[in-house]
């Protein structure tokens, strides 16, 4: 069946009309408000912004210390102030672990932007699949109702046949206990609306009821071409991985820093007098090499890089076995979307054939051409396809979140 049929048979019937004084919400609008309340979302957004901070202030390192000062001081020995101004300006000519600790910086700001887009595309399709399990379960009372007007013409029907002595007694119990069942499951519906609409709104970041009902018309996905290597350049989860490398090197190079001499030099200008402002100049001028042997030094340096040689080896690995899941995550997440694009198309077919059926089996039972035992099954049947229509399109919306989220697409993006 055609696309354009399906999603007349499936498709339609997923629009659900808000009740009078509920807050309904489109998809988009789920979106907007999740990038603006989602606590785990606004969580790593911060954190990212935290590491830029550091990586920018990881730069003050390199530039030069500049500081003034003004001074006065009396003592009992003396009846004269004595005043003092200064002005000094150093600077790290050679200093290894302050370039180690920018490019630290760097890795870990590269991370935690990766993180972010990772969380991203994680909020978007658990949140697609929310919005879909709450249409659903929105649409799925409507079907149960129908479900419960069918088994109840069924039970009267059975029940006059009974009065008028055409039908059994097991017969008649049999049609009155599907039609409790058919009650029964008309009651769940709604209380699976109150707990998607819960689930709903935890990710949007609002109160349980903030979105009440959402509106949408959902068709069925199309399912992509075969899944190529190259799909998963620039996803988030590998440039995590790839900040994660890029900071064990970054550790390497700050184990190493000690086996480097430190080089500085600084400037000062001074002026003294018994009257402010003091006019009596002076100067001096110095410049360090040191080297540390010990505390700090080779044999504790030997321990450290061995240390960060096999964090960088560990983060390697790590990128190895992070590229092999994405890829068999991919290939599984595409399976899984074309064999529920399949389901939808089977699913609608079958609604299309057992809803024939069962009213040609009405007429031919209520005629007393066909059985009891018989026109049951094919009720069932009808029951069965009704319930499975509209949750293979949601199982395939479901599917298509997670091939979304396969590809690392974050929740801003269409």
């Amino acid at each position: 069946m055609r696309p354009i049929l399906i999603a007349a048979l499936l498709g339609s019937s997923l629009a659900a009309p808000a009740r009078a004084g509920e807050p309904s919400m489109r998809w988009e609008e789920c979106v907007s408000l999740a990038l603006r309340h989602n606590p785990d979302l606004a969580s790593s957004r911060l954190s990212k912004e935290a590491a830029r901070a550091g990586y920018l202030g990881s730069y003050s390192a390199l530039m030069p210390n500049l500081s003034l000062s003004n001074s006065v001081s009396e003592s009992d020995g003396s009846s004269k102030q004595s005043w003092s101004a200064g002005g000094s300006l150093g600077v790290d000519l050679f200093n290894m672990g302050n370039y180690a600790s920018v490019r630290s910086n760097s890795a870990a700001l590269r991370l935690s932007e990766a993180q972010f887009r990772l969380k991203s595309a994680d909020i978007r399709s658990s949140l697609r699949k929310a919005f879909a399990q709450l249409l659903y379960a929105q649409n799925a009372i409507g079907v149960a109702d129908r479900i419960q007007a069918t088994r109840q013409t069924n039970a009267d029907l059975v029940s006059l046949k009974y009065d008028s002595g055409g039908e059994s007694k097991g017969n008649m119990l049999r049609a009155k206990a599907d039609l409790a069942a058919a009650k029964a499951d008309a009651l769940a519906s709604r209380r699976d609306v109150r707990t998607a609409r819960i689930s709903l709104n935890k990710l949007l970041g609002m109160d349980d009821y903030a979105v009440a009902v959402v509106t949408g018309t959902w068709v069925p996905p199309e399912v992509p071409p075969e899944p190529e290597p190259r799909l998963l350049e620039g996803h988030p989860k590998l440039a995590s991985l790839e900040a994660s490398v890029a900071g064990a090197r970054a550790g390497i190079a700050s184990s190493q820093a000690s086996l480097w001499p430190t080089l500085s030099a600084s400037y000062s200008r001074t002026w003294k007098d018994p009257e402010w402002f003091p006019d009596k100049p002076g100067w001096s001028a110095s410049g360090s090499l040191s080297y540390r042997l010990f505390s700090g030094g080779p044999t504790q340096t030997w321990h450290a890089m061995q240390k960060a040689q096999r964090n960088l080896e560990g983060a390697q690995a790590d990128f190895r076995s992070g590229q092999s899941s994405l890829r068999s995550a991919l290939e599984t997440a595409w399976a899984n979307l074309a064999s529920a694009a399949s389901n939808v198309s089977v699913a609608s077919e079958s609604l299309e054939a057992s809803r024939q059926r069962n009213d040609e089996a009405s007429v031919r039972y209520a005629s007393g051409l066909m059985n009891f035992e018989n026109w049951q099954s094919v009720v069932s049947e009808f029951v069965q396809s009704e319930k499975s229509s509209i949750r293979s399109l949601r199982d395939a919306v479901s599917a298509k979140a997670d091939w979304d989220n396969a590809l690392g697409k974050p929740l801003e993006e269409p």
